[in-house]
């Protein structure tokens, strides 16, 4: 049996809670095969008895550390990948600059007008490598295209310059990709 007032565990017998005074009332049922519950401690709600509430409060917070360590798990995944703000620097890098030989125009401006479906990405490179990859749809000499584009990006003297470009998966020679470039900038 427990106290109606502060829910101390009273002993068989005692007529006062030895924790706050209260004086205690026992409950007696005269019917047979009735099966009670004590009363809960009044920080659990009287029809849920407290076992019941500790078990599903253990449930909960089992809960929440898996979903919490998902969480974590995935944010990792993403870090080492470098799809998070370390890889996120050198697409803006790239996004923000400028060709020589079209200073008012940043290759995102002119990316975003050129081609459909844009798409930049950020990866290290099997030798260290700080690569920043675009990919994008686009009419090229009146025909559909898928372009591939990657800049190799040094970030701490905040240069970069186009170390790859595919047109349809062909690999373009340095002379084509100065060609595209122009072409994509309107020059």
């Amino acid at each position: 049996m427990f106290c109606s007032k502060c829910g101390n565990e009273i002993t068989s017998g005692a007529q006062f809670c030895i924790r706050c005074g209260t004086k205690v009332v026992e409950e007696r049922i005269s019917r047979l095969g009735d099966n009670l519950n004590p009363p809960a401690p009044p920080n659990h709600p009287p029809d849920i008895p407290a076992n019941i509430s500790s078990k599903a409060a253990k449930k909960k917070s089992i809960t929440q550390a898996i979903v919490g360590i998902s969480i974590i798990i995935i944010l990792l995944f993403l870090g080492l990948s470098g799809n998070l703000t370390s890889g996120n620097k050198y697409i803006a890098m790239v996004k923000g600059g400028c060709p020589n030989i079209n200073p008012n125009t940043t290759y995102e401006e002119a990316f975003n007008a050129f081609f459909t479906n844009p798409k930049w990405q950020y990866f290290k490179s099997n030798t260290g490598q700080h690569i920043v990859q675009f990919d994008g749809d686009c009419i090229l000499y009146k025909q559909k295209a898928h372009m591939l584009i990657q800049f190799d990006v040094n970030y701490s003297n905040t240069s970069f310059q186009i170390s790859y470009m595919a047109i349809d998966g062909v690999p373009q020679d340095m002379f084509s990709i100065l060609l595209t470039i122009n072409f994509i900038f309107g020059e």
